[in-house]
């Protein structure tokens, strides 16, 4: 018997309890074959196409999903927004699905909202991600991935001294998740609170492989998922001073995450902790993430153009700059130097490194006057130019440029930045600028200093130490007195010293007093001083040699070494030994042989007996032409028979020459 046709109505009921357990259990590539049957029965059917729509974004198929909703007339277009809009972001199409996300309907407005967020930190717009996070604490209680997004947004606006009211005020304990630990201490390092941050950090390495391991993941999908928790961690540590973060992010690397903005953030941090070291490998490694390596590209693989932010991507593009300088391609970091002058205007890293070419070029007056246009038409500049300009100042010997430039940084008294205007003002010899600014700095410090802050471990101690330094160094004894006073008052025991040292030269009797505050010495008493004397332990011979050199008075010397003699220890004294001198091998003493020339070192044509060999001056000369005549011939002949037949003359031997300044030298010889 033929079957029956149930109708397009039960059919299509069937369809869609069959769609419904596709979408339960995840199922898209199934759905979209159901979808298509029910389309066939019922074409336009709204409950079909938005599964459609979904079921395509679900399977990362955003250019087709696009289409559909693009094709698509009267009031469902609308109520796809959201659809539409997260389609154009996951193809990179920012401000384009920032435009569609406004027009989304009300009763999607917490997922808009969250996507407009999303939207705004991807484009760099920190500001308007934060206060479109806090129009989205009004709409109820925020899921935990949303706060974390949100801390997220707080630091990158620059805020991260507000995360921890925002998390009292939202009830959320920092630990309720690793990738919400991990942003708490991305804020705590933005308040420069490293060593809480390392803890931070480890805590959310540690919780993460538990709650990752408890989901069933590899280890090595654990490893892929903590990498970027392990390059941050190593970050802070390098901030911390750990030497062993180049090694941290080698290992990262070597592991290969499939994450490219984690191996952009470790490739990035790696060729900045190695300096200019291993140039090549560094441009290598960022020519990977490039779309292309032509120097003056500035555009990233697709993986990183659309996740990278605004920030990073301006850091890697600056220390590619920063590789080619300083591997000596200068025409390709000029190239690209082009380029980031347009991107980022207001950069002064645009301004030092082409100030740095120039410097190589040999051109410091042109880099000079650059950083000095730029510091005008940017109202001071930035710390680093101002810093760049006194460092180029003072190796000109222009201490009181270089003065000017490093009172324009303005760096707020820091303890380091002190040291280095002392040490400018010194050299240009200018003492009570000096004093000056210590007054001001101490002033400053001493006012903002909390009460209940230790001593010992504040700026304060440690610009009362330089302070002290410089006034000892330059004889203002009161001065340093004074401090090392406040010092040793503070706690420093470590400053009693100084202090008995400047008192000394005001007021000995208190210098005394201080003195007596000293810490014993461990083991002084163990020592026999007299014992030492008596043992010859001063070299005081040596000391006499030593002011005999320098010009010392003959009687302080002959002190010097009565002295020696006194305390000199009683008993004979010391023979000297005599070493026996070399001989050659096989040398036979009691038949040495001749003595050998003693001009032997002295060059052969300078020696006393050397005679210089010339030609006979009765010779011949039988030179001519070929060919010579038969008669020509018989007469040369009977010459020579002549010559030889005469008896010899004797002619006396001449006596050497002495050696000249040219008579080791030949003459050239005549062509033949």
């Amino acid at each position: 018997m033929a079957a029956v046709d149930p109708g397009p109505e039960k059919k299509l009921q069937e369809l869609f309890t069959k769609l419904n357990g596709q979408i339960k259990d995840s199922q898209f590539k199934g759905c979209l074959k159901t979808v298509g049957d029910i389309l066939e029965i019922s074409p336009g059917d709204p409950d079909a196409v938005k599964s459609k729509v979904v079921a395509l974004v679900q399977s990362s198929n955003f250019k087709d999903a696009l289409s559909t909703i693009a094709g698509l007339d009267g009031e469902l277009a609308p109520q796809l927004a959201f659809e539409k809009a997260y389609c154009l972001y996951r193809q990179g199409q920012l401000e384009e699905a920032l435009e569609a996300v406004k027009s989304c309907p009300e009763d999607r407005k917490t997922d808009c909202l969250q996507l407009e967020a999303q939207l705004l930190y991807r484009l760099g717009r920190a500001e308007d991600c934060a206060a479109c996070y806090e129009r989205l604490q009004g709409e109820g209680s925020l899921e935990s991935e949303v706060v974390t997004n949100m801390v997220a947004s707080l630091i990158s606006a620059g805020r991260s001294g507000e995360v921890a009211g925002l998390l009292e005020k939202l009830k959320v304990d920092p630990k309720d998740s690793f990738e919400l630990q991990y942003n708490v201490a991305c804020s705590l390092i933005g308040t420069t609170k490293y060593s809480e941050a390392e803890d931070t950090l480890q805590g959310a390495l540690r919780d993460g492989k538990e709650e990752l391991f408890d989901d069933d993941l590899t280890e090595a999908e654990v490893d892929e998922e903590l990498a970027p928790i392990k390059t941050q961690l190593a970050y802070v540590r390098s901030l911390l001073g750990d030497t062993g973060a180049l090694e941290e992010y080698t290992a990262i690397l070597k592991g290969k995450p499939d994450d490219l903005p984690t191996v952009a953030v470790a490739t990035n941090n790696l060729i900045t902790a190695r300096g200019a070291k291993d140039l090549f490998d560094a441009n290598k490694r960022l020519d990977r993430l490039m779309l292309t390596p032509a120097a003056a590209n500035t555009s990233f693989v697709d993986a990183l153009e659309s996740k990278l932010s605004k920030e990073q991507k301006k850091a890697l593009l600056f220390n590619r700059c920063l590789v080619m300088l300083h591997a000596n391609k200068l025409n390709a970091c000029k190239d690209l130097l082009q380029k980031l002058t347009v991107l980022y205007p207001e950069s002064d890293t645009a301004a030092l490194i082409q100030a740095a070419l120039l410097l190589r070029e040999k051109k410091g007056t042109r880099a000079d006057d650059l950083l000095e246009r730029y510091v005008e038409g940017q109202a001071g500049g930035g710390s680093s130019v101002q810093l760049m300009r006194a460092q180029m100042a003072a190796a000109q010997g222009n201490w009181k440029r270089a003065i000017e430039a490093m009172e324009a940084a303005k760096l707020n008294h820091r303890p380091a930045v002190i040291t280095t205007m002392l040490a400018l003002y010194d050299s240009a010899g200018d003492i009570e600028g000096a004093k000056k600014l210590l007054t001001q700095s101490v002033q400053a410090y001493t006012a903002e200093h909390p009460k209940g802050e230790a001593y010992l471990e504040s700026p304060l101690h440690s610009l009362h130490s330089i302070a002290a330094q410089f006034y000892a160094k330059h004889k203002l004894h009161e001065n340093a007195a004074d401090l090392y006073d406040r010092m040793v008052t503070s706690g420093d025991e470590t400053a009693i010293a100084g202090l008995v040292h400047a008192t000394s030269y005001v007021n000995v009797e208190r210098a005394r007093e201080h003195a007596s505050r000293m810490p014993p010495v461990d083991g002084l008493d163990e020592v026999d001083i007299e014992s030492l004397e008596a043992g010859g332990g001063l070299n005081v011979t040596s000391a006499s040699r030593t002011k005999r050199r320098s010009g010392g008075d003959e009687d302080d010397d002959d002190e010097g070494v009565e002295r020696a003699a006194e305390t000199k220890p009683a008993g004979k004294d010391k023979k000297t030994k005599k070493r026996k001198p070399k001989l050659p091998k096989n040398f036979d003493p009691e038949n040495p042989g001749p003595m050998p020339d003693p001009e032997r070192w002295i060059p052969r044509q300078e020696r006393s007996k050397f005679q210089k060999r010339s030609r006979r001056k009765d010779e011949v000369n039988v030179k001519g032409g070929q060919g010579v005549s038969a008669s020509e011939a018989a007469k040369l002949e009977a010459k020579l028979e002549a010559k030889i037949k005469a008896p010899a003359e004797d002619v006396p031997e001449p006596a050497p020459k002495p050696a000249g300044k040219n008579s080791g030298k030949k003459g050239k010889k005549g062509r033949r």
